[in-house]
């Protein structure tokens, strides 16, 4: 079976956003051995001609170089390049800030549909919640490929927009998370976030009290779209089910396979462990490492995203192991925070 040949767009990278997003996001797709990735840090000027070499592109990059700057387009024939990649057949991947994409662009209202949300910054419309930490519902039964993912999930330190208006009538979504008077509560929200809802009726803010989409599949022209709005740090990647949904939804996205193929491969998953697994430095971070490593096998298993794991993969190492160690609370915490 071919590889499916992904080109990686990650130029402007905002300093708010870890540069090493991309490669994680990169190293993950390798390990299914499903996708060969390209990474590209200039996007300006691409033509279709190049585009047409690859697959699928993965925007995983915003466009923007300073926290709150616009984004910087890519000029008119990039820009053009492709939207016409994705009507014409091919598939895209809009991942986090990438599914914003278009501001600053000519062909923003282009854009927009592409992504299938129209965010609207500007004139009041959409707005960042305070939360940071929060549980993601899988919508189940939203499409094949969802099928054997748990029901919901956490995740922390990730952004969170909410209140955009969607444009596509035929969006499948495949994540969302809870919008709540409670998450504006003054005193449990950031203390740097307060000055934004001081003078707000939250109750009548737009949408509140709902569930709203982090992710979503639709189709733009004859071409398949993969948005994702959550992912704006190597906290979320770490997150087994969020790997299971990045690999099976790209694929599809390039693709157009009902069911999902791409597994992680074990021969990888040793590999992958040390790369997704945030740096430990402690006399304790062997068994650190090997608790929190474990774990992680444990849930990706529970996701049916990785090959050939029957009878293979030991046991996680749950709390009452880790509590025989003095220090057993910080290591549970971080262990276990490396996990679902």
């Amino acid at each position: 079976m071919d590889k499916i040949r992904v080109l990686m767009i990650n130029g402007h990278v905002s300093p708010d956003h870890d540069p090493a997003v991309a490669p994680m996001l990169r190293f993950l797709l390798e390990s299914t051995d499903r996708f060969d990735v390209t990474m590209n840090e200039d996007f300006y000027g691409c033509t279709l001609e190049t585009l047409n070499e690859y697959d699928l592109l993965f925007m995983a990059g915003g466009g923007r170089k300073g926290e709150g700057e616009m984004p910087r387009g890519w000029g008119s024939t990039a820009e053009k390049s492709l939207l016409d990649f994705v009507a014409g057949g091919k598939g895209i991947v809009l991942y986090h800030g990438g599914a914003m994409g278009g501001r600053g662009s000519e062909y923003r209202e282009e854009f927009e549909k592409l992504s299938g949300y129209r965010y609207d910054f500007e004139h009041g419309g959409m707005r960042k919640q305070p939360k940071i930490d929060f549980l993601v519902k899988n919508c189940e039964g939203s499409h094949p490929i969802m099928d054997g993912c748990q029901p919901e999930w956490m995740t922390v330190q990730d952004d969170l927009f909410v209140n955009t208006i969607q444009l596509d009538p035929d969006i499948k979504v495949l994540c969302e998370v809870w919008d709540g008077e409670e998450d504006y509560d003054f005193r449990k929200m950031p203390k740097h976030r307060v000055a934004d809802f001081i003078d707000l009726d939250i109750k009548s803010l737009p949408q509140i009290n709902t569930w709203f989409p982090v992710a979503w599949v639709h189709n733009y022209g004859k071409g398949r779209v993969f948005a994702t709005k959550i992912g704006h740090g190597p906290d979320t990647i770490r997150r087994p089910n969020f790997c299971a949904i990045v690999v099976r939804v790209s694929e599809w996205a390039a693709t157009a396979a009902p069911q999902r193929l791409a597994l992680l491969q074990r021969h990888h998953l040793e590999r992958l462990l040390g790369f997704l697994l945030p740096p430990l430095s402690s006399t304790k971070s062997g068994l650190l490492r090997m608790g929190a490593g474990r774990f992680f096998l444990f849930q990706l298993q529970k996701t049916n995203c990785v090959s050939s794991m029957q009878q293979t993969v030991p046991p996680a190492m749950d709390s009452s192991v880790l509590r025989r160690h003095r220090w057993s609370a910080a290591v549970t915490a971080q262990a276990m925070s490396c996990g679902a």
